[in-house]
C-alpha cells in the first residue's frame, strides 16, 4: 500500500521490478543498501549466503550504501559478497536468466551452484561435499529440481539427490 506518498519495499530474496514513472520515488531496501528509482526495470538479488546484486535493464537508479552512492545506467551490475565492498560490471546472460527458468554458471564452485539451485527450487540437494570446490560450467535450461540433480550427477560422476 503506497498511500503515504512514498513507495518503499523491503526485499529478502530476488525480484525483478518494472516501476512506472510518477512523482513518488520507489525504494527497495536491502541489508546491503537502498535502491532508489522513479521509473525503470531492474533486478535485485538479496539472498542469504549468496552475493548481493543490482542489475539495471532500463532507466537509471541510485544505489546508496553506508560507503557511498552508485549511479547506474542500463547494463550496469553492482555486486558485493560482503555488503561492504562493491564492484560494478556489465549484465551478461547469467544475470537475468532466472526469469526464463535458465541458470547459467561459468567456472563456478559446486557449493555455490548448489546454493543457487536450492534457492531457485526451494529445496535441499544432497551431494558429496568433498566435491564442493569443483569448478563447473553448466546451464540449467527449464529443468526441474530432479532433472538438475540428474545433470549434476552425470557431470560429477557422483550422486546428487533432491531431499
Amino acid at each position: 500500500d503506497f498511500k503515504t506518498g512514498e513507495r518503499i519495499v523491503t526485499l529478502s530474496g530476488e525480484a525483478y521490478f518494472e516501476v512506472n514513472h510518477n512523482n513518488q520515488p520507489f525504494t527497495v531496501k536491502t541489508e546491503a543498501g537502498d535502491v532508489k528509482v522513479t521509473g525503470t526495470k531492474f533486478n535485485v538479488k538479496n539472498r542469504k549466503n549468496m552475493p548481493f546484486q543490482v542489475a539495471l535493464s532500463v532507466g537509471s537508479v541510485s544505489f546508496m550504501t553506508k560507503q557511498g552512492q552508485y549511479e547506474m545506467k542500463p547494463g550496469d551490475v553492482i555486486t558485493s559478497k560482503d555488503n561492504v565492498s562493491f564492484t560494478k560490471s556489465g549484465i551478461n546472460d547469467a544475470t537475468l536468466g532466472w526469469m526464463e527458468s535458465k541458470l547459467i554458471f561459468e567456472n563456478e564452485e559446486l557449493y555455490k551452484i548448489i546454493l543457487a539451485l536450492e534457492a531457485q527450487y526451494n529445496i535441499i540437494f544432497e551431494y558429496d561435499t568433498k566435491l564442493k570446490s569443483e569448478k563447473l560450467t553448466l546451464t540449467f535450461n527449464h529443468l526441474s529440481a530432479n532433472q538438475a540433480a540428474e545433470l549434476l550427477s552425470k557431470t560429477l560422476n557422483s550422486k546428487v539427490i533432491v531431499k
